[in-house]
């Protein structure tokens, strides 16, 4: 996604700084409408960083149990492509 929508404007030459850039894209944030008793894991990579996210119906699924689904997904991500100390 980031080779294709750049994330400073107005638009530089790779040489040069974006210290001048007037606009810069931060966050990206989506909605994803899921059917009736639909769960929906998913992840996207955007400037360089990896995002995982659920998007359930919370008429069936019980959001304590899918953030804990979530937490799994992330140690998983951790355990098989490691993390950067901060």
């Amino acid at each position: 996604m980031d080779k294709r929508f750049p994330q400073e404007y107005p638009l530089t030459k790779t040489n040069e700084s974006f210290a001048n850039a007037r606009l810069q894209l931060g966050q990206v944030v989506s909605r994803l409408r899921c059917r009736p008793g639909e769960l929906y894991l998913g992840s996207v990579t955007m400037q360089k960083q990896l995002r995982a996210f659920v998007h359930f119906d919370s008429n069936v699924f019980d959001k304590d149990l899918t953030n804990e689904w979530l937490e799994e997904i992330r140690l998983a991500l951790e355990f098989y492509l490691g993390y950067e100390d901060i």
